[in-house]
């Protein structure tokens, strides 16, 4: 912690009835750490009290004019946030905000650049002073012929919507930082003084935006072009899409569509009577707006005639397959096999090297009898006779 004042009682006399330490716990507690850290911890020892802050600070006899006005807004803005909260809880709320003199305000930029304060002895006044000043007061009350100005930054499409979420390197009070935009494509950068000149970067396009900080002007405008993609699918009555190289006339200038029948541009400056009026010789004359937000996918249909699509391809027939084997389990080749109808008609096949013969599933009339014959040439009937010797040992 660092040691910022420490003062005897003879001196300073307390503007609030209860123990110094229970009222900074009861701050803390209600405002929370960040807020609290305007009222300095305090030490109070049997005779004299020890002022401290865990953040570094600055003597406000260090401050330029500029920087004053700065102390001065940050004590005024801090008291309007935290007196209501603080008033429900501490009677006397409103000494808090009270402090024997200048030398017992400190100060600092935080890591955005923005002004705060730390005051020391709060709640205190001089024992000898016969006015009652109050140093606060005054400061607030006093002139500020600076002209402190509330500084937005705004970002917005060059079609009126918020740019959210966007980031910026801005760079103000000899310091950069990143910044975001709000829902409303905001930033809200404080209190400045007029005439105090600032710069944003887009880190998206790496763009530059310089100010200059005027008095009564508190929006600082950033308009960004937007970029949009298009596409126009060309089909047929079919409503299937047209080949490639098909020709179609897109606000004046003529395209061809590619594989899929498809024309596309991408990143193109957006503005809001964009629209894509498209014509060919086989279509009517179509228009399609361009959205800044949508996916600008659009059909442009033509009148070519529609084709009559071809007949699908016949069934395979069903088979019917007859195996001819000799007795020892071989397919017999070439083998003629006759199947005799119903009504005297017969339907001949001949075996393949399995011995396997094909007809027709249509051969065979459902719940009927068909008879079933092969012809064996005689020269393999010899060779059947052979075989049936050599097995009788003949």
């Amino acid at each position: 912690m660092q040691l910022l004042s420490e003062e005897s009682f003879s001196m300073i006399e307390p503007l609030l009835s209860d123990d110094y330490k229970r009222i900074r716990s009861r701050i803390a507690l209600v405002l929370g750490p960040d807020d609290s850290e305007l009222f300095a911890t305090v030490d109070v020892l049997p005779n004299r009290g020890k002022w401290l802050s865990a953040k570094p600070v600055k003597a406000y006899s260090e401050a330029s004019p500029l920087e004053r006005e700065l102390i001065a807004a940050a004590i005024e803005d801090a008291k309007a946030a935290t007196l209501p909260r603080l008033a429900q809880h501490i009677p006397g709320a409103e000494n808090l905000y009270r402090v024997p003199a200048e030398e017992c305000i400190y100060w600092y930029r935080d890591a955005d650049g923005k002004v705060g304060v730390v005051l020391t002895q709060w709640g205190f006044r001089r024992a000898n002073d016969p006015g009652k000043v109050d140093v606060i007061e005054l400061l607030m009350a006093a002139p500020r012929p600076l002209s402190m100005v509330d500084v937005t930054l705004e970002a917005i499409y060059n079609y009126g919507a918020p740019v959210t979420g966007r980031e910026f390197d801005l760079s103000i009070f000899n310091n950069t930082r990143v910044i975001v935009t709000d829902a409303e494509g905001r930033y809200s950068i404080g209190k400045v003084k007029n005439g105090v000149e600032f710069s944003a970067t887009d880190r998206v396009s790496g763009i530059d935006y310089h100010f200059t900080v005027t008095s009564g002007r508190e929006i600082y405008r950033i308009e960004i072009g937007k970029d949009v993609d298009w596409r126009v699918r060309v089909i047929d009555r079919n409503l299937q899409p047209l080949g490639p190289g098909y020709r179609v006339e897109i606000n004046g200038e003529r395209f061809g569509t590619n594989d899929d029948g498809i024309v596309e541009m991408g990143h193109q400056p957006y503005s809001p009577d964009m629209t894509l009026r498209v014509s060919s010789a086989d279509g009517d004359p179509a228009e399609f707006k361009i959205s800044p937000d949508g996916d600008n996918d659009f059909v442009y249909q033509v009148n070519l005639p529609l084709e009559t699509p071809p007949p699908p391809p016949e069934p395979e027939p069903r088979k019917v397959y007859i195996r001819i084997l000799d007795v020892d389990g071989s397919p017999l080749d070439g083998v003629e096999v006759h199947v005799d109808q119903p009504g005297g008609v017969t339907v001949t096949a001949v075996s393949n090297a399995d011995g396997v013969a094909e007809f027709p599933r249509d051969t065979f009339v459902d719940k009927k009898k068909s008879n079933v014959r092969f012809v064996l040439t005689a020269e393999y009937q010899r060779s059947r006779q052979e075989k049936k010797n050599n097995r009788n040992g003949k």
